[in-house]
């Protein structure tokens, strides 16, 4: 399946693809009459969608195991949702990142009304643009993290969007102590970050909460843009990896 933008053909230019997807045939529940607000449902065993140059720092991604609901309300009001897209997968691969998030939920909302959406999706003048999309919940796990975010992605162009979000990470202890023993970290790094840590998180100790900035189609962590930890994501993975290799070479007791 190949999801593209929507483009005037009088204009005789090829709109650029935005979202490619690609693995087997997803399965779609539809309702057979047209109503002006429903539901469908969604499952599909493998996805791998693929983004244009540019449109994602963090590479394609591969998903495992996807279902969700998708719902949507043609009269919806202020105070309502247009759209809103429930997901879970039980494996998220981030390919640039050599790393795979686990037990990913999504809940997402596009308010409403209608009518604000599409003029910013299709405007009359100008590039097309994000409306605002509430992003309500995304949890997953990351080798011993408990991963938790909540944001708005509030408007810019399709490829280079523009949000605020908040990150809660769970557990960060003991993760920290497995980076030090696989040698990720020293022992003097592991200290003092821990020490940070310890500090910011002092109200809710084990709870660390970080605000994450996207700007012009880039997350930073503060002034720091997320693609710049992209090392520490492949370090963590590949000395994982040795540790397993090692525990599978180990002699039987």
């Amino acid at each position: 399946m190949v999801m593209e933008t929507l483009h005037n053909e009088q204009e005789g230019e090829d709109a650029p693809v935005v979202l490619r997807m690609e693995g087997d045939p997803i399965e779609l529940d539809l309702p057979l009459s047209r109503k002006a607000a429903g539901h469908a449902v969604f499952q599909a065993p493998f996805l791998h969608v693929l983004f244009p140059a540019g449109a994602s720092h963090m590479g394609d991604m591969v998903l495992q195991n996807v279902r969700g609901k998708a719902f949507w309300n043609m009269r919806a009001t202020q105070e309502q949702s247009t759209a809103a897209v429930f997901v879970k997968a039980q494996r998220w691969g981030i390919t640039g990142w050599q790393t795979v998030l686990e037990h990913v939920q999504a809940a997402i909302a596009i308010p409403g009304p209608t009518t604000n959406v599409r003029e910013s999706i299709f405007p009359s003048s100008g590039a097309a643009a994000w409306p605002d999309v509430l992003v309500q919940r995304f949890t997953a796990h990351w080798r011993d993290l408990n991963l938790n975010m909540t944001g708005q992605v509030r408007g810019g162009e399709l490829l280079h969007p523009t949000g605020d979000f908040w990150l809660s990470v769970a557990n960060w202890q003991p993760f920290l102590e497995n980076l030090r023993r696989e040698g990720t970290l020293s022992a003097q790094e592991a200290t003092g970050m821990a020490t940070m840590l310890a500090r910011v998180t002092r109200e809710q100790p084990g709870n660390l909460q970080m605000p994450l900035m996207l700007r012009n189609g880039t997350m930073q962590l503060g002034t720091l843009p997320v693609s710049a930890l992209q090392p520490v994501f492949q370090a963590a993975r590949h000395a994982a990896q040795e540790t397993a290799a090692q525990a599978g070479h180990a002699p039987a007791n």
